[in-house]
């Protein structure tokens, strides 16, 4: 699980690991969904992966997974407040 790290830090991004490929299931839960991190989401097909990001209506959230397929619901699930309380 990735809270709030947008995969937009460029020493880790292209230094250390720029291939980068989730190969466990794994959640994103950022305000805003970087290229870096549609660029991970897509190298990690066969691997369960969303991202739950804002949206321009920032109560809703955009839900995105490998696959590229998108749902938008009307939920703060983006923040740890709003997942916490409509995730877990």
């Amino acid at each position: 699980m990735f809270i709030g790290y947008g995969f937009n830090d460029d020493h880790l991004e292209q230094y250390l690991c720029p291939n980068l490929r989730l190969t466990k299931p794994t959640v994103i839960v950022t305000e805003k969904l970087t290229c870096n991190a549609l660029k991970v989401i897509n190298n990690s097909k066969g691997t369960d992966v969303i991202a739950l990001c804002a949206t321009p209506k920032s109560d809703w959230t955009l839900i995105v997974n490998q696959d590229g397929e998108k749902l938008t619901v009307a939920e703060q699930l983006w923040n740890l407040e709003g997942f916490n309380k409509g995730v877990l």
